[in-house]
């Protein structure tokens, strides 16, 4: 497997910050004409991030600052560490969740292949399950 070059963007789309106290350049080019316009102002970072696509999370630093946050005031190495760690949060929780409800649907199955007799039992066991239907949810109810 080849390396990356250097200077090449990061999963997140990020440019990596150069080494030492060199600053970063601004972009030859920007496909994001406010990212442009803010790499013109002299925010390079605030216009790294909205180039990357990161504009939600650009206008919330936005927020307590009261304007773009400075090149000095943005630490795009810690952001870039956040929120890959967000996005790894995420993923597991969404993994997590699809096995939950997996198992959760292997029950209910599972539960509807018993005799008739038995439903009624187990549904008073589990009072509180709860079955996915076409997107909604609705109450399981066992008529006897």
């Amino acid at each position: 497997a080849r390396a990356a070059p250097k200077d090449a963007p990061s999963a997140l789309g990020l440019r990596p910050t150069p080494a030492g106290d060199q600053e970063l350049e601004p972009r030859a080019h920007y496909d994001n004409l406010v990212a442009q316009n803010y790499a013109d102002q002299g925010y390079v970072k605030f216009a790294e991030l909205l180039e990357a696509g990161h504009v939600c999370a650009a206008c919330h630093l936005t927020h307590g600052l009261s304007g773009p946050p400075s090149d000095a005031e943005l630490d795009l190495d810690r952001y870039a560490t956040v929120a890959g760690l967000a996005r790894a949060a995420r993923v597991t929780t969404e993994i997590v969740a699809a096995g939950f409800v997996s198992a959760v649907s292997s029950m209910e199955v599972r539960i509807a292949d018993l005799p008739p007799i038995f439903r009624p039992l187990i549904v008073r066991v589990f009072h509180a399950s709860w079955q996915t239907r076409q997107g909604s949810i609705r109450r399981v109810s066992c008529v006897a």
